[in-house]
């Protein structure tokens, strides 16, 4: 309210506590709104922590041990690929355990009159025959394992079964058929380390696709430490809990273990789907071929057509990366 007196101008506020207490609420309503509205939406710095570590320990997973891409860019079946294959080494470690007990064992580890020297010559005898099976090996079949990667890879897997089989067996025959029978079963592994060796190449070149050789080889050999150093661990543990068990079980358990990785290379084998024919192939493609169309009358029919094939004569062949999946 403005008032004059005396020529001097003053004004007066007058004070409504019905108004004021009215927008005093609203205020506070307003104000008790938005807290309401942005409760438990604000993190706090705890779950901002455990997320970026979280995320920090993912991407590490992801670049030490994937390839790069995955699992947009990488070839359908790379994980269940990686998985078996991890079984497979852990069989053949543990497999591994056992036959090097029976190889110490027929050196004479543990037995009276048993040298040094004895052990070493028998250790350098076994070597030299493993690496001449390996030059042989090389001479023979070097140019032969690109023409069926995976069949080679099997009978690499399997040659290392047979390899470590005649290492277990070795003390269970006569003492003289023991150094013949270490012998060949090094030379079983040396064929095994040459075709697996050149049949890896290939499969890696497989899975590189959408990434690169560098990559895939690298992030291979990661996974391979990881299974190796689990691999010690259990191996050290099935080593003490076959200490004491009969021979009979003995060999029962290293029968499964066998067959496990047999099993897991099968697998392995299966989810590999090479994008080129190779003789196998192409033998599929035409027993296909021959078995619905091409018998002799219908040839006949084409030479006198001039070769022309008509729609319903056609044959659908499946894609060699079709056919690879069920070799």
């Amino acid at each position: 309210i403005i008032s004059k007196k005396n020529g001097v101008t003053t004004s007066h506020h007058i004070y409504n506590p019905s108004s004021s207490s009215e927008n005093h609420g609203v205020v506070l309503k307003n104000h008790s709104t938005k807290a309401k509205k942005y409760k438990g939406t604000i993190p706090s710095s705890s779950s901002n922590l455990n997320k970026k570590i979280t995320s920090a320990l993912k991407a590490t997973f992801l670049t030490t041990f994937l390839p790069n891409g995955y699992p947009d860019k990488t070839p359908k079946g790379y994980m269940s690929y990686s998985i078996w294959s991890w079984i497979q080494d852990l069989s053949t470690q543990l497999r591994a355990v056992v036959a090097t007990q029976k190889v110490l064992e027929g050196v004479g580890v543990g037995r009276q009159g048993a040298t040094a020297l004895s052990a070493s010559l028998n250790f350098i005898v076994r070597d030299g025959c493993g690496m001449a099976s390996t030059l042989l090996f090389t001479a023979i079949t070097a140019s032969k394992f690109r023409s069926d990667v995976k069949r080679w890879r099997l009978v690499a897997d399997l040659m290392n079964d047979i390899g470590i089989s005649f290492e277990v067996a070795a003390t269970l025959v006569p003492k003289q058929f023991f150094l013949p029978m270490i012998c060949v079963g090094n030379m079983c592994k040396a064929i095994c380390g040459v075709a697996a060796g050149a049949c890896n190449g290939a499969i890696n070149l497989h899975w590189s696709k959408g990434s690169d050789i560098s990559d895939i080889n690298a992030k291979f050999g990661a996974q391979h430490t990881v299974t190796g150093a689990l691999g010690l661990v259990f191996a050290a543990i099935f080593a003490k809990s076959i200490s004491s068990v009969s021979t009979l079980t003995l060999l029962s358990i290293y029968a499964s273990l066998t067959l496990l990785h047999i099993f897991a290379n099968v697998k392995c084998m299966k989810l590999i789907a090479f994008d080129y024919f190779n003789t196998g192939r192409m033998n599929t493609v035409l027993d296909k071929m021959l078995s619905k169309r091409m018998h002799t009358q219908d040839v006949e029919n084409l030479i006198k057509n001039d070769n022309r094939i008509d729609q319903k004569d056609s044959v659908s062949i499946d894609s060699p990366s079709v056919i690879s999946r069920y070799e």
